[in-house]
């Protein structure tokens, strides 16, 4: 077996998949049913990444993605020094891509799961790019502690990795940020004088704020 030809196979064919939202039916490329059946017998500790791999193109075909998910991100984590860090990155973001979209319809259920992904990815670097971290993963990292209420970790996160946004959205993303984390530790107060002395770039934070 072409182990990168595989390889890239299923990851292609993830993203196809991943792309077309939660609930979507998935999409079939040719030969991959051919990889999956023949790592059916394969030993792990050759060809671990692929197996890791086949494991998730088989999550966007189930019934029961979020318990697949759970045991996908358990071996992920336990295992992953095995993976180099460009497979390691891209496995990373297509769970927390699927972690996102629940997010986005109002599910809870696996956030403890994403939570846990995203300190990962802090500890291993993986979610810094040219010394920036997007908008986007910064507030869900956010979102993700302050609904656990794990929120001294989600202060010092602010504190620490502010400095990674981008200079036109830093402040803003930030405050609103700081703003959401006191509003759910009820402190109007502190809130209201974060919200009061910031002047928002950008629409969306005004409107949201």
């Amino acid at each position: 077996m072409d182990k990168y030809f595989s390889l890239q196979k299923l990851i292609l064919s993830i993203s196809l998949n991943s792309s077309s939202g939660i609930f979507s039916s998935t999409r079939e490329l040719p030969f991959v049913l051919e990889i999956i059946k023949g790592l059916e017998t394969t030993r792990e500790d050759k060809y671990f990444s692929l197996l890791l791999f086949k494991d998730l193109y088989q999550f966007f075909n189930s019934e029961e993605k979020d318990i697949l998910f759970v045991k996908i991100k358990n071996k992920y984590i336990k295992q992953r020094q095995n993976l180099d860090i460009h497979l390691s990155k891209t496995l990373l973001n297509f769970l927390l891509n699927y972690g996102v979209r629940k997010l986005s319809v109002g599910e809870t259920d696996l956030i403890k799961e994403q939570f846990e992904l995203y300190k990962v990815g802090l500890k291993d670097n993986l979610l810094i790019y040219n010394d920036r971290i997007t908008d986007n993963t910064f507030s869900n990292v956010i979102i993700c502690g302050a609904y656990l209420k794990e929120y001294e970790w989600t202060e010092k996160f602010i504190n620490n990795y502010g400095f990674f946004l981008s200079d036109a959205s830093r402040a803003d993303i930030i405050a609103f940020n700081k703003a959401n984390l006191n509003f759910k530790q009820q402190r109007f107060q502190k809130t209201l004088e974060i919200l009061n002395n910031t002047h928002f770039k950008k629409l969306l934070y005004l409107v949201n704020a």
